[in-house]
């Protein structure tokens, strides 16, 4: 009897640690999915964040030091590299990649996750490659297109010809200015409503970039450990020598 008293109670105790073990599990699971949503939250209310609104009172003469400072840093890139980190609402999520720069007018943005393709920019030409299915698209580049002042040899915010200043917000350690295309032409056939560059101060540092559609969808790259002026190889920009839509021929 005293056996069969010792097993019940023992049969009781596993009972109760079962139990408690599918509580923790259910609570951890609860609470996974609470940081996921606080973690989606979080990107929403980032990407819905000032960082691209306009200021339809901004008067540029106020901030012409500031602006100044971005028009500077900006010339004196020759060459910019960084991997990168991108939200976006209409992408599905988040995607990671590298983007490389050589002015003038070169660029090659380069995503490995979650789908990898590669886009390059030489000049005028923009050249798609689908790294899956190994084909290739060439496209003209239009004016407009927002990746254009990063890739100017001599930066113009105040006086340029293609974008303006819609907003500055200068914080602490940071300096955000919102731009926008100039014309009303451009206005009108842009694939975007405003570009933001976000800069630490101390010391200056490119660590952002916004763009925000006509829909106000603000697509977020987050540059990580970006390298200024460092020699980049030629081939990084180099069009690929492919029919449009046509598979390469394996060697």
């Amino acid at each position: 009897m005293l056996a069969e008293g010792r097993l019940s109670v023992l049969k009781k105790l596993l009972l109760l640690l079962i139990i408690i073990s599918i509580n923790n599990n259910a609570a951890f699971a609860e609470e996974t999915l609470s940081r996921k949503q606080e973690k989606e939250r979080k990107i929403r209310a980032f990407q819905a964040s000032d960082y691209s609104i306009k200021n339809e009172d901004f008067e540029q003469s106020k901030y012409i030091n500031e602006i100044q400072l971005v028009e500077n840093y900006l010339s004196n890139i020759k060459t910019l590299a960084s991997n990168f980190v991108q939200t976006s609402p209409n992408m599905g999520g988040i995607s990671r990649g590298a983007m490389y720069i050589q002015k003038p007018r070169k660029v090659r943005w380069e995503y490995t996750f979650p789908t990898p393709y590669t886009l390059i920019i030489n000049e005028g030409d923009l050249m798609f490659h689908d790294i899956e299915l190994d084909q290739v698209t060439y496209s003209d580049l239009p004016k407009e297109h927002p990746l254009n002042i990063l890739t100017q040899e001599n930066v113009k915010l105040i006086n340029g010809e293609e974008m303006g200043v819609a907003n500055l917000i200068n914080t602490k350690n940071s300096l955000t200015i919102v731009l926008e295309p100039k014309s009303t032409k451009e206005k009108e056939i842009s694939e975007f409503n405003t570009m933001s560059l976000v800069f630490a101060t101390n010391p200056m540092k490119l660590t952002r970039i916004h763009k925000t559609n006509k829909n106000n969808e603000t697509t977020t790259f987050r540059l990580l450990n970006p390298e200024i002026n460092k020699t980049l190889d030629k081939e990084l920009f180099k069009m690929k020598n492919m029919k449009i839509g046509k598979k390469r021929k394996k060697n």
